[in-house]
């Protein structure tokens, strides 16, 4: 999605992925908003190595830090 809300090129994909996934093992997909992790990333870690995997890092802290205590 863009910061309009209107989707990119790579939201329906990612949409048809994720119902994949989750017909096939059954579990439950969470959509999180990546938008600007990359940038985050590089302010965050400067410009050492990767950048992707600086912004998926984050990416995940984020997912983390949204969980109730406990989950």
């Amino acid at each position: 999605m863009r910061g309009d809300g209107t989707e990119t090129h790579g939201t329906k994909p990612a949409r048809k992925f994720a119902n994949r996934l989750h017909g096939r093992y059954g579990k439950p997909v969470e959509f999180v908003d990546e938008r600007y992790t990359s940038v985050e990333a590089e302010a965050t870690y400067g410009k050492i190595g990767p950048s992707d995997h600086h912004a998926a890092a984050l990416i995940l802290r984020q997912y983390l830090d949204a969980l109730p205590p406990g989950a």
